[in-house]
């Protein structure tokens, strides 16, 4: 009998360093692992944004979530399928979605997977819209000027583009607000007090890249027309 009870106390003092090793690892290494999932960049659209049916939107994701070549796959919850945007696309953490011309719907979410491992991914957060384009008419003047006549009987012209330090927004009536938002939905520039039919805004401070203006009138009309910043 104690011979047993000194091969049992044997086996346990042979696996008290493995037991040592277990604690180690959670109360240290997991909690540090809970950290970084916390602290990564959620996937844009990440829900709520109306991206413009055939226009270009940008997709990004944390490439610390999803490392490698991905696939790009939407979620259109209102017919209950997927269909592919993009299959083994670039580690970049960034891609520039045409939007197919013929959706529209309410309820969509973009997931990003590894190529190689489907059960690592990021998702949108919730539903984001697909709408239907302005209906509108473009016409050129000029290399830099646009001018641009909405089925209202609303005249908006925006210049120059590509603009660097500033761009102005002429209209035929003066709107009630104009906002400029960038490729992933976010305000980098709002005014709801506007004095004039002209508006000057200032760009200096905004990076390079596409962005949309909103310019809204009285009658709850508002008009959406493309902007490039370009130095």
């Amino acid at each position: 009998m104690n011979m047993r009870f000194s091969n049992v106390a044997a086996l346990l003092g042979s696996m008290l360093p493995l037991l040592m090793w277990i604690v180690v690892v959670c109360s240290v290494v997991l909690p540090v692992r809970a950290a970084d999932v916390s602290d990564l960049a959620p996937v844009h659209p990440t829900g709520g944004e109306r991206c413009a049916a055939g226009g270009l939107h940008s997709i990004t994701w944390d490439t610390r979530a999803v490392q490698g070549s991905v696939d790009i796959i939407l979620w259109n919850a209102d017919r209950a399928e997927w269909s592919v945007i993009a299959l083994n696309a670039a580690a970049s953490g960034s891609f520039d979605w045409q939007v197919p011309s013929n959706f529209r719907g309410e309820r969509f979410r973009v997931k990003v997977q590894s190529s190689s491992n489907p059960q690592q991914f990021q998702m949108s957060t919730t539903f984001f819209y697909i709408v239907a384009p302005q209906p509108d008419v473009l016409t050129t003047v000029g290399q830099k000027e646009r001018e641009q006549t909405v089925s209202s009987g609303y005249t908006l012209r925006l210049y120059p583009s590509p603009a660097s330090d500033a761009v102005y927004i002429a209209c035929s009536d003066i709107p009630t607000k104009v906002i400029l938002r960038n490729s992933i939905g976010q305000v980098v520039y709002a005014s709801y007090s506007i004095a004039g039919a002209t508006i000057a805004v200032n760009i200096q401070s905004v990076a390079n890249g596409l962005y949309n203006a909103e310019v809204q009138f009285s009658n709850g009309h508002s008009v959406y027309r493309t902007l490039m910043v370009s130095r």
